[in-house]
């Protein structure tokens, strides 16, 4: 969660190629009772456990999320992805953009749905059309120090006209990519990821390639392996979870949190019962037909970490 600093300059970056599509990555065939793979031998993880002050919040409906008045995303949203930096293999890419497509369909999902807005229409819930529009691969315009501007710009670039303010531009920097926000902080180290609405209404998600310990729960000498067997686009779905469920709940920042933060924050990396694929990997969920290891989300009827409703819509 966080706001970008105004945009001073504009770039067009010549250097983006542009993929329209990607076939390998959407699946048709959802079934969102697939979410609870309870058929495998799992073992529980330890949880971090929630602040007590994440639900005493006076105004907030009894549970630790308050509403804001604001707007959630309602309509169907297009994701357009940037990859900033070197990304050799498309196969990556395509697994990301698989979770994100089949991520509507879930259980999991349905927590996301949760979160309204009110409107003269009355209470309006969350879209479940999520799906990868296109996809850029863009080398280093920026070398390899990035500030919070260079991202608001790469995402106004790719919009190329008035950008639809349901549409979310996800920005993925390679691991020898690192980020300085406007508070002096450091992507790896102070943060693994944020999402922000920039002045012209678009929504931005930045996600950083961090294969250490601090972002990644498959970091090496850990004992974890990576459910689809890829380090990092397995490490970056759990990040795009958190950051895609605030900024659809909270696009504008000005919708559903807390005193201690959004629907990801509250329950970062908290992972609930996880069990071993057959492959050996570490898993908590299935997407589509492959097996992921996600965190939980901030569920508003039960008022605590879950990976599903507690009573579903």
């Amino acid at each position: 969660m966080k706001t970008i600093s105004a945009l001073t300059a504009l770039l067009l970056i010549a250097g983006c190629a542009h993929n329209v599509s990607n076939e390998s990555s959407s699946d048709a065939g959802v079934d969102a009772t697939t979410d609870d793979a309870s058929s495998d031998t799992g073992t529980n993880v330890e949880d971090a456990g929630l602040d007590s002050g994440v639900i005493d919040d006076a105004n907030s409906f009894g549970t630790g999320m308050y509403y804001h008045g604001g707007l959630t995303l309602t309509s169907p949203i297009n994701v357009h992805m940037i990859y900033y930096g070197s990304w050799p293999t498309t196969s990556t890419a395509d697994l990301i953009e698989y979770f994100i497509n089949n991520l509507g369909a879930t259980a999991y999902y349905q927590i996301d749905q949760e979160y309204y807005d009110i409107t003269d229409a009355g209470q309006n819930y969350p879209t479940s059309s999520l799906t990868v529009a296109d996809r850029w691969y863009c080398g280093y315009p920026y070398g390899t120090f990035l500030i919070d501007g260079n991202i608001e710009v790469l995402a106004r670039d790719m919009a190329s006209g008035t950008p639809n303010p349901n549409d979310i531009y996800i920005v993925l920097a390679s691991s020898d990519v690192s980020e300085e926000n406007a508070a002096g902080q450091y992507s790896g180290t102070d943060f693994c990821g944020w999402h922000s609405p920039t002045g012209d209404g678009s929504k931005v998600v930045f996600g950083s390639v961090d294969l250490t310990k601090d972002c990644n729960v498959f970091y090496p000498d850990s004992g974890a392996y990576p459910p689809n067997g890829d380090y990092v686009a397995d490490m970056m779905v759990n990040i795009m979870a958190h950051e895609l469920s605030e900024s659809i709940t909270d696009p504008n920042l000005n919708a559903w949190s807390s005193v201690n933060g959004e629907i990801g924050d509250l329950c970062a990396w908290q992972f609930g019962y996880v069990y071993y694929t057959a492959d050996g990997g570490l898993a908590n969920t299935v997407v589509g037909g492959k097996q992921f290891l996600i965190q939980q989300l901030y569920d508003l009827q039960y008022q605590a970490c879950a990976m599903h409703p507690e009573y579903p819509r």
